[in-house]
């Protein structure tokens, strides 16, 4: 799915690693987002571990808006939401990184695909 060959610039394996030790963090508007999709810690973080370079991965980007260079995943993802009662099927957008020092992965965006 990598756009021209193009590779990760963050290791996946080290950020899902930091992941399920607990060592995470996702900024605020992407928690109001996920919210907003009845997402829990729990799925999110479940999310994450599914991600796979090979299947999951499109692009690297440097962003101007202070973040940095950042890696960008698009999945389909299943899960329950109870206001609706139903299971629903969302195509979501990733950006991760790793905190510069390693300490921590970050989520930057987690939210649906948005057109245009």
């Amino acid at each position: 799915m990598a756009r021209h060959g193009q590779s990760p610039i963050n290791d996946l394996a080290e950020f899902q690693r930091l992941v399920k030790e607990g060592r995470f963090s996702i900024n605020r508007k992407s928690r109001l987002e996920a919210d907003a999709l009845e997402y829990s810690t729990d799925e999110i973080v479940d999310c994450l571990m599914s991600l796979r370079v090979e299947k999951h991965f499109d692009h690297s980007k440097k962003f101007d808006d202070g973040e940095g260079e950042a890696d960008i995943y698009f999945v389909r993802w299943h899960h329950f939401m109870p206001s609706r009662d139903e299971n629903v099927a969302h195509d979501l957008y990733i950006k991760l990184r790793i905190n510069p020092s390693g300490g921590a992965a970050l989520v930057l965006s987690f939210h649906p695909e948005r057109n245009g």
